[in-house]
């Protein structure tokens, strides 16, 4: 991907941690109330909770990268994990502090500047780690124009949004999935790409339309889900 995704800052360089931030793999410990308000903004605590509960219509508000200040701050979340970083082109690897014991990390990254191309490891007890592409980097796959066509039945090629289609988003290859489940309250999409664990891939409803949403990078056709 292109490098002027990230702007610089003089005598700045992007990735690097703020001050009183992690700096290196074993600094990154307890989360304190000033990082907390930079990492978490202006989300509330209920829905950081919801979250967790994998009980949130909306987890791209909260995963992916989102800008803070002049910054931007990335979340990630697994619930079986112990510590997470950031992987950047160039190879930085950014450690994330936990933000809650359910499994959602943060951090902060200085000059950043959206669409931000990186990459989540996370690491477990048993020492072994696991690194993917963030589906919630990335935009809608579904527009404006769709939704309001399909919240008025007017929507002639629908099956065209609907379903698992292969596409490429900021360069990256994977597949859009979409389905219209109107009276959900959670959608999850499961596969082998992440172990059939329907915690790892919650969809985003789109709005009041009833239509669920996710783009999941890093795989094509033939690739088994439900």
């Amino acid at each position: 991907m292109a490098s002027n995704r990230l702007k610089r800052a003089p005598g700045d360089e992007v990735g690097q941690p703020r001050e009183g931030f992690p700096h290196s793999e074993g600094e990154a410990g307890a989360l304190e109330p000033h990082q907390a308000a930079q990492l978490l903004g202006d989300i509330p605590w209920e829905e950081v909770e919801a979250l967790t509960r994998l009980d949130h219509t909306d987890p791209h508000r909260i995963l992916g990268a989102h800008p803070s200040g002049e910054d931007l701050v990335v979340r990630g979340f697994h619930p079986d994990a112990t510590r997470a970083w950031v992987l950047l082109e160039g190879g930085q690897r950014i450690p994330m502090l936990p933000c809650h014991p359910g499994g959602l990390f943060a951090a902060l990254i200085r000059g950043g500047a959206l669409p931000l191309p990186y990459r989540l490891c996370f690491g477990f007890s048993n020492g072994s780690t696991w690194e993917r592409e963030d589906p919630y980097r990335f935009l809608p796959t579904l527009g404006e124009l769709d939704l309001h066509l399909a919240s008025e039945g007017r929507h002639w090629n629908l099956h065209e949004r609907l379903g698992a289609h292969p596409r490429v988003m900021e360069e990256v290859s994977g597949v859009a999935f979409a389905l219209w489940a109107p009276n959900a309250r959670r959608v999850s999409l499961v596969g082998e790409f992440n172990m059939w664990d329907g915690r790892l891939s919650p969809m985003r409803c789109l709005g009041g339309s009833g239509i669920w949403e996710i783009f999941m990078p890093g795989i094509g056709p033939g690739e088994l889900y439900k």
